[in-house]
């Protein structure tokens, strides 16, 4: 017997729970989980880290999913079983039949695994906007952001200086 899972193919929904916290004056560990809305196979997630006063993005990271997971990634045939609960059978959907996504399936408890990347080679007291996007075969989902703004560093040590007195 051969499963078909019914799934239109689009760009996902927005990430959850986008959190960023800088490490020290240079790198933020920037945290996320799964969109609620999958639609789809995730391919990669795109985090941006841009200047908040100006909007210029300074750095950009495309990650593969696949290897940044440490689980298999949710698509259609992990919600097979599920969706056959209270799906109509394949040989029963028609054209006027409402199209069946991973919406239906519970997310948010299934595949509840946060996701986190460093981003490096930030300012010190600069703020940046951290934007995370997921990615399937349809294209860029929503975007996701949020602010940090670097601390401070620590000043560094002065520089020598000669002084010669009773010149």
């Amino acid at each position: 017997m051969t499963s078909v899972c019914l799934s239109l193919s689009q760009a996902p929904g927005l990430v959850t729970n986008l959190t960023a916290f800088a490490q020290n004056h240079t790198f933020v560990v920037v945290t996320w989980f799964l969109p609620l809305r999958i639609n789809g196979l995730i391919n990669k997630f795109a985090v941006k880290a841009k200047h908040a006063r100006t909007g210029q993005t300074v750095r950009m990271l495309e990650l593969d999913a696949e290897e940044i997971m440490t689980v298999a990634l949710p698509h259609c045939n992990d919600a097979v079983e599920i969706l056959s609960r209270g799906t109509a059978s394949p040989s029963e959907v028609t054209a006027s039949s409402p199209p069946v996504t991973l919406s239906a399936v519970p997310p948010a408890t299934t595949w509840a695994v946060p996701i986190s990347v460093g981003v490096d080679q930030l300012r010190p007291y600069t703020a940046y906007v951290f934007e995370v996007s997921a990615f399937t075969s349809d294209g860029e989902g929503q975007v996701a952001s949020t602010m940090v703004r670097m601390p401070e560093s620590a000043p560094e040590g002065p520089t020598p200086t000669t002084c010669r007195y009773g010149m």
